[in-house]
């Protein structure tokens, strides 16, 4: 626990460093990606990430009913869910951990917005909170991209699924959300900027 405070303190010595001497870009990278860190770190194995894990297992779930895949969750194991696949008439098991819950995701996007130098702390609230809601959305679609592959060709495609599709269609949606949070509203900013020059 002393490390992790020794190594807090040194992050922010160095990130108020290079904020007050101006050096943006260091600054920036420095300290976004140090509070990635912490962040995930912190909340590696905490409640949080069991109830992230468990409410994702839930809704994957729920709605794969909804559209006649049949699931099912267990209670003591936050995260785990049984998938029946229609071609095998076999369970196979889907774990959602803290790649597949969104959470080092997430942590990422907040990183990157608390220290982002354009917009006021009202406008990153409101970002953050779309971020979060829409990279947890990305990231069912993700799931339930992954499932159905594996419920239509079977368990030998959980490999090209998972690794391959699941996080190509991820990618992809991340850098839409990306792309509204960050690029779109910095391009306005300086057409704007450009404007009353």
């Amino acid at each position: 626990m002393l490390a992790y405070v020794i190594a807090i303190i040194i992050w922010a010595s160095i990130a108020y460093y290079l904020y007050k001497n101006r050096i943006w870009i260091f600054y920036y990278i420095w300290a976004a990606v140090g509070m990635t860190i912490i962040a995930i770190l912190l909340l590696r194995g905490s409640p949080v990430e069991y109830a992230i894990e468990q409410w994702t297992g839930l809704i994957l779930h729920y709605s794969l009913g909804l559209v006649g895949i049949k699931t099912m969750v267990f209670d003591k194991s936050p995260g785990t869910v049984l998938v029946l696949l229609a071609l095998e008439n076999s369970w196979t098991c889907i774990d959602i951990d803290i790649e597949c819950s969104g959470l080092l995701e997430s942590c990422v996007l907040l990183g990157l917005l608390l220290f982002f130098p354009i917009g006021n702390r009202r406008t990153k609230i409101f970002q953050a909170v779309a971020g979060l809601a829409a990279l947890y959305s990305a990231n069912l679609v993700r799931l339930y991209t992954i499932v159905a592959i594996i419920n239509i060709w079977g368990r030998n495609a959980m490999y090209i699924a998972h690794t391959l599709i699941g996080r190509l269609v991820f990618f992809i949606l991340a850098v839409i959300i990306y792309w509204y949070l960050f690029t779109r509203p910095t391009l306005g900013d300086v057409r704007k900027k450009g404007k009353h020059a």
